[in-house]
């Protein structure tokens, strides 16, 4: 957990709508001060020192932190960061990186132009890891035309803030050893979705544009404890990332 005081936190009303106040300090500087207001969508329902590091697999190794800024002229990766990290010391982080983010896609343009800074100028594709340890990671993904992944938990709390096309969720409920779908949610930019621990969900891009978006999760979301269901058979397994990614892959091809 970062090293920081809550200063205020105050929630003004339990559900939707409702408007959050924060005003967090860490142990260096004031990274998120500021009043939003703004609703679920349902109720569970770097600049990085100018360089690119290529990982291999596309991840970052656990305990990496890129350093992305913001400046009063223009959006940077490293304050972004900071201000996420400052959000893990409210009572519950949720609704605090839930605001954020809802402030960081409601400036879509500023969020391209920081990304193609951090990217040496090239537009960012697939993943790319902006923070990795046991309690937060922060990652950018772009969901190329027809992609499609299999239903799974996070095991943690989970914000998606899209920026750029179209992501839709599919929310699926237990039921005796399967699961079955409850509800649809298609998240079209600029939009916000915020899922509480236990939230099973699958994600697909409907349109023939990709879809861009800021991911943020309260663990290591790439060696996590958690579960997958198997896309046809909807049978739960331990999550296994190489298994699910030929999942994903088997879907955007039909299969």
């Amino acid at each position: 957990m970062a090293d920081c005081a809550v200063v205020n936190a105050e929630l003004t009303q339990p559900f939707l709508p409702y408007s959050y106040s924060y005003t967090y300090s860490t142990s260096r500087s004031y990274a998120y001060v500021d009043v939003y207001e703004y609703e679920y969508v349902y109720e569970y329902g770097r600049k990085v020192t100018r360089e690119h590091q290529p990982f291999d697999g596309g991840l970052a190794p656990a305990g990496y932190c890129a350093t992305i800024a913001w400046k009063e002229d223009a959006m940077h990766i490293e304050q972004l960061l900071q201000s996420i990290q400052a959000c893990l010391c409210a009572p519950d982080p949720l609704p605090a990186v839930e605001a954020l983010l809802h402030t960081v896609v409601s400036d879509p343009a500023g969020l391209r132009e920081a990304l193609r800074e951090r990217n040496g100028g090239e537009q960012s594709q697939g993943f790319d890891v902006f923070c990795r340890s046991a309690t937060l990671t922060v990652f950018h993904a772009s969901l190329a035309p027809g992609f499609r992944n299999a239903p799974h938990d996070h095991g943690t709390w989970a914000v998606v803030g899209v920026y750029d096309g179209t992501e839709r969720n599919r929310f699926f409920r237990r039921r005796g050893r399967t699961i079955v779908e409850d509800h649809r949610v298609d998240l079209t930019a600029p939009q916000v979705i915020a899922m509480r621990p236990g939230v099973i969900h699958a994600i697909a891009n409907p349109l023939p544009t990709p879809s861009r978006a800021i991911h943020v999760y309260g663990n290591d979301h790439f060696d996590a404890s958690r579960s997958m269901w198997h896309p046809v058979i909807l049978r739960e397994q331990p999550y296994a990332m190489e298994t699910f990614r030929a999942w994903s892959r088997e879907l955007a091809r039909g299969l």
